[in-house]
C-alpha cells in the first residue's frame, strides 16, 4: 500500500510553479517596458496563473483528503511518510494561496492599466 500523491501524478508542482514563474516574468518585464502587447501577455499570464492556483488548491485538497483518509495500520516507517506528504501538502496549499493573493491583484491592476 503506497500514499497518493495525487498532487505529484498530475504535476501541479511543476506546472503550477512554471505558470507563476512565467507571469512573474512578464510583470517584471513590462512594468519596465510598457507596450500594449506586453501589457496583454501579462494580464492573460496572471490571469493564467490565478487559475492555475484555482485548480491546484482543488488538487491539492483532494491530496490531502486522500492522505487524511489512508490507514497505516499502525506502521511507523508508513506513519511518518504520512506526515511528511500531508505537511507538504499543507505547505504547497499555503503557497499556492499566496500565488492567488499575488496574481489576481496583478491581473486587475494590469486590466485597469
Amino acid at each position: 500500500h503506497r500514499i497518493i500523491f495525487f498532487s505529484i501524478y498530475t504535476g501541479f508542482s511543476f506546472w503550477g510553479a512554471l505558470s507563476f514563474i512565467i507571469s512573474g516574468i512578464l510583470t517584471v518585464v513590462s512594468a519596465k517596458k510598457q507596450t500594449k502587447s506586453l501589457l496583454r501577455g501579462n494580464l492573460g499570464a496572471n490571469t493564467l496563473s490565478t487559475l492555475v492556483s484555482f485548480v491546484g488548491i482543488c488538487i491539492l485538497s483532494c491530496n490531502l483528503t486522500k492522505n487524511g483518509h489512508y490507514d497505516c495500520k499502525k506502521e511507523t516507517l508508513c506513519l511518518g511518510i504520512k506526515s511528511v506528504a500531508t505537511g507538504l501538502v499543507i505547505v504547497l496549499i499555503i503557497l499556492t494561496c499566496l500565488q492567488i493573493l499575488i496574481s489576481l491583484p496583478l491581473s486587475m491592476l494590469n486590466y485597469n492599466v
